[in-house]
């Protein structure tokens, strides 16, 4: 119920660069993830759309995923496709290629993190990081710095969220609360949903 909350109001959302939002699936990697990690829905929702601005501003990045397996859904929703579509990986070129997607897409999630509930864990993202590693190998604080660098610049640090017309008119304002909690100010009586 939450995911579907979620994939609603980031629908809702002006994307930059008119990016066509994809919904997250609950089979998803990213979702169960993300779920098992204990991350609210609309974080989620909100880092996959940072990992489609980031496959449409980098054409690289988005070759990679059309070329490697576990990332259809993403395939599906570039606003591009290149002319020659590139050969699918296997062996050791896609495990590469799927530890540096996944590096970026947690990356992308981590930043949503910080936006939507404010956390400043120092270490999350290098822990993230590490236990998504194809081979065991530990993220150093500078390499996780890095990546988190990187994927802010080619976000152009817009993190939004951005709303698209009439910013939470009507039962928008009941959807988001019911997707990021009720803030009572002063009080602090959040209220967050289940969200898995």
């Amino acid at each position: 119920m939450a995911l579907d909350q979620s994939n609603v109001l980031i629908g809702k959302m002006a994307i930059p660069d008119n990016i066509k939002y994809m919904p997250v699936s609950p089979d998803s990697f990213l979702f169960k993830a993300g779920a098992a990690w204990q991350f609210p829905a609309f974080v989620i929702c909100l880092g996959s759309s940072y990992l489609q601005r980031m496959l449409a501003r980098l054409p690289q990045l988005a070759e990679a995923v059309l070329a490697c397996p576990g990332f259809e859904e993403y395939a599906a929703y570039l606003p591009e496709l290149p002319h020659e579509m590139p050969p699918r990986l296997s062996g050791p070129e896609a495990v590469a290629t799927l530890a540096t997607l996944r590096s970026v897409q947690f990356t992308c999630l981590f930043l949503a993190t910080k936006v939507a509930d404010q956390v400043h864990a120092l270490g999350l993202l290098r822990f993230m990081l590490t236990n998504l590693s194809h081979n065991g190998a530990v993220v150093t604080l500078q390499q996780a710095a890095n990546v988190e660098a990187r994927c802010l610049e080619a976000l152009e640090w817009r993190l939004g969220p951005f709303f698209s017309e009439d910013e939470l008119s009507g039962d928008d304002e009941a959807l988001w609360a019911e997707c990021m909690g009720h803030w009572d100010y002063g009080t602090h009586g959040d209220h967050y949903p289940e969200t898995f």
